[in-house]
C-alpha cells in the first residue's frame, strides 16, 4: 500500500521551490538587462526574443510549482494550524514572485522586440 503524501512534505517541497524561485528571479532581471542596447546590431536582439521568451517560462515555473504545492499543503488536513499559516505565507511569497517574473519577462521581450526594430543597427 502506498503511503500517502504529508502536508508537512508538500510544505517542505514547497519552500524549496520558494528558495529557487529568488535564482529564477535573478535570472529573467539579468537576461532582460540591457546596459547600453546599441552596443549590438538589431539582428542580435531578434535572435534574443525566443531565448527571452524560455527563460521567462523557465522563470515563471519555479514559483507556480511552489505556488502549487503550497496549495497542496493547505489542502491536506492536517491539525497543526502553524503549518497552515506558512503554507498560506508561501503561497503569497510565491504568488508575488511570480508577478515580478512575469513583469520582468514582459519587459525583456518587449525591450528585445523593440531594439530589434531600432534604427541604428
Amino acid at each position: 500500500m502506498r503511503k500517502r503524501v504529508s502536508g508537512a512534505t508538500w510544505l517542505v517541497i514547497s519552500l524549496g521551490f520558494t528558495f529557487l524561485t529568488v535564482f529564477s528571479t535573478f535570472m529573467i532581471g539579468a537576461v532582460g538587462f540591457d546596459f547600453d542596447a546599441n552596443d549590438f546590431p538589431s539582428s542580435y536582439y531578434q535572435e534574443q526574443i525566443p531565448y527571452r521568451q524560455r527563460v521567462m517560462a523557465v522563470s515563471l515555473a519555479v514559483p507556480a510549482v511552489a505556488a502549487l504545492t503550497a496549495v497542496a499543503a493547505i489542502a491536506t488536513r492536517h491539525r497543526r494550524w502553524i503549518q497552515t499559516f506558512t503554507a498560506a505565507g508561501v503561497l503569497a511569497l510565491a504568488l508575488a514572485a511570480f508577478v515580478l517574473c512575469r513583469v520582468l519577462g514582459v519587459d525583456a521581450v518587449e525591450n528585445a522586440r523593440y531594439f530589434s526594430q531600432a534604427p541604428w543597427g
